[in-house]
């Protein structure tokens, strides 16, 4: 079972005493897209990316400073990089050794410019949202980039589970990036929901860190199946058995 999660845009750049241990599966093409992204000014990179002037700056500079090497004092790992809802949800600080290895066996991150991440690889601070309309070569966009390379990375680890099955709490800008008709797994859709004044909303704040917080749990728990994961209650949230499907869990709070 493999558990999806979307990036953030936050970044924490501090040290840690946790070690990335490998490079990104996919370094060669992160490379390609980071040899072409060096060629752009900071002006360049506030229209890409709709940036203020300082974001695009910063940007530039991380741009210009990443090393193809990943042995450069700014690489952590991938899931100590990143800083937004979901992460503050994950508090990956507080895992264990224990805790980080289950995670790389089941934790995957999509991102634009690394295509898919375990928890411990080595990554440098960047900025490139999947969205976004980055050509490139013959690509149109990271979608068509990224093509079917990060459906085969999900099944290649996908083949050493016996639940294969896919955990979907990314957002659907980078759930997108995965060809699910070439997927050898099911797919199981996570929403969570909030009452306010008598009726069940979705907001996206708490969501996020509601992925985050299920992430943890399923870590804590080692959990590798669809029925563990119906157990989960972290900060008031209920599985909802009358709003869920075989396809699709809803959490209530």
């Amino acid at each position: 079972m493999i558990i999806l999660l979307s990036p953030s845009k936050r970044l924490d750049i501090t040290k840690t005493s946790i070690v990335a241990k490998e490079l990104p599966e996919l370094v060669d093409l992160t490379l390609q897209l980071m040899s072409e992204l060096k060629t752009f000014n900071p002006r360049k990179i506030e229209k890409l990316m709709s940036v203020n002037t300082a974001l695009a700056q910063l940007n530039y500079e991380r741009f210009q400073d990443f090393d193809p090497a990943f042995e450069s004092d700014a690489v952590k790992p991938a899931i100590l990089l990143f800083q937004g809802d979901v992460y503050a949800g994950l508090d990956a600080k507080t895992m264990t050794p224990k805790n980080l290895a289950f995670a790389q066996n089941h934790i995957r991150i999509l991102t634009g410019l690394y295509g898919v991440l375990r928890p411990l690889d080595k990554t440098q601070p960047y900025r490139l949202e999947m969205g976004s309309s980055f050509k490139i070569c013959k690509a149109k966009n990271l979608y068509t980039f990224w093509g079917d390379r990060i459906t085969e990375v999900l099944n290649a680890t996908l083949s050493n589970h016996r639940n294969k099955c896919i955990i979907n709490l990314a957002s659907n800008e980078y759930f997108n990036a995965v060809n699910t008709q070439n997927l050898d797994a099911s797919i199981i859709n996570i929403t969570f929901k909030e009452y306010r004044n008598d009726q069940l909303k979705f907001i996206s704040s708490f969501a996020k860190k509601a992925r985050g917080l299920m992430a943890r749990y399923i870590i804590d728990h080692e959990i590798t199946t669809i029925n563990g994961l119906k157990g989960f209650n972290t900060k008031g949230y209920n599985f909802d058995e009358n709003g869920s499907d075989d396809t699709h869990l809803l959490f209530v709070r």
